[in-house]
């Protein structure tokens, strides 16, 4: 039998938690599974618990995590040889080479066998 445990919803929660409607403060009843996702996230802590400092706004590593995920920090990639790359209009590399199809396939060959 799969094991239930009650837990609170914090404030970092969104208007769902584990496919629930909950606000701050309610209290679910979820599975491990239904859980998971949403303790990693922060939006749930088993009840009487705390949420941990690492999710508070004056968490030195949620500051890294977000400069991190900003790019601060990151030089910024520049090429070192300019390349550029023409590329012919479709179908001309083939223009010449390309027989015409139909009536006009014929035409050409009829007027070279009568010289």
């Amino acid at each position: 039998m799969t094991d239930i445990k009650r837990y609170t919803v914090t404030d970092r929660a969104g208007p769902r938690v584990a496919g629930r409607l909950a606000k701050a403060g309610d209290v679910l009843e979820l599975t491990a599974a239904e859980a998971a996702y949403e303790r990693r996230q922060g939006a749930i802590v088993p009840e009487g618990a705390e949420l941990s400092r690492a999710f508070t706004e004056d968490s030195v590593s949620l500051k890294e995590l977000r400069d991190r995920a900003r790019g601060a920090g990151l030089q910024p990639a520049t090429p070192s040889v300019a390349v550029a790359i023409e590329t012919p209009p479709r179908g001309a590399a083939q223009g010449a080479a390309r027989k015409p199809k139909g009536k006009a396939a014929a035409e050409p060959a009829a007027a070279g066998e009568g010289a």
